[in-house]
């Protein structure tokens, strides 16, 4: 189980540094929900983090988020204690906001390229998965999790393979630039246009009549001369028997 899991994240990471310039160190951005959940499950964020991605990864979160475990009092005092040890991204907010509508707004922006983000909670994860670009962490059967990427960001990887094999218009232009630079363009042939001339001398001659068919003529009027000389013969013969009768 633990070898498929290393190959499905190893797949994953590979995906998203071909397709969205991801490269270490990896940051991952965890809120509230995320660190309760490990809490909960006494897991170690930060160890499994690691031996999960790599050792090169570093962890953040919001004030945003902060205010909100702080709000909730000792229920969450514990996930408040974690999410402090790490590294504060600055959102644009001056006044806190609730940790869901902090991290919503940071990926409606795009000011999370090149981020993990961590969470439990259900509606973020919708908003990561609607977003480009941005692996989704969560925590399930005791240890950390990384979803596969989503049709959108499947689908404009594919687009951008594309894109990078066929050349736009400008390439096109500097390349026939370079052929004809480099003379590898050949030419353009110019065909020959026929000279206008009277009709063919070989199709004006009159045609022969063919020996063939004359012979065949001559023979069929000799026969049809013979049948008749015969019918006229036996005629004869018929009457002369009847009168010497």
């Amino acid at each position: 189980m633990k070898h498929k899991r290393l190959k499905h994240v190893r797949k994953v990471i590979s995906f998203y540094r071909n397709h969205f310039n991801f490269s270490p160190p990896y940051k991952v951005l965890a809120d509230g929900t995320f660190c309760c959940s490990a809490l909960a499950f006494k897991l170690n964020i930060k160890d499994q983090i690691k031996a999960y991605i790599g050792d090169d990864v570093k962890l953040y979160t919001t004030l945003c988020v902060l205010s909100e475990l702080e709000k909730l009092g000792k229920d969450v005092y514990g996930g408040l204690v974690i999410a402090k040890q790490y590294a504060i991204h600055k959102c644009p907010h001056k006044e806190p906001i609730s940790a869901a509508k902090c991290l919503t707004h940071l990926l409606k922006s795009g000011d999370m390229k090149s981020y993990f983000i961590a969470t439990q909670d259900p509606l973020v994860s919708e908003v990561v998965r609607s977003a480009p670009g941005i692996p989704l962490l969560y925590i399930a059967h005791r240890t950390v999790l990384v979803e596969r990427p989503s049709q959108y960001d499947v689908h404009r990887a594919n687009h951008s393979d594309t894109s990078k094999i066929v050349p736009n218009e400008q390439q096109r232009k500097t390349l026939t630039v370079l052929k004809e630079k480099e003379q590898l363009i050949a030419e353009p042939v110019q065909k020959r246009r026929r000279k206008k001339g009277g009709p063919n001398s070989l199709s004006c001659k009159k045609k022969k009549p063919k020996k063939a068919a004359q012979e065949l003529n001559k023979t069929g009027k000799t026969r049809k001369r013979k049948k008749r000389m015969k019918k006229a013969k036996t005629a004869g013969d018929v009457q002369s028997v009847q009168e010497s009768s």
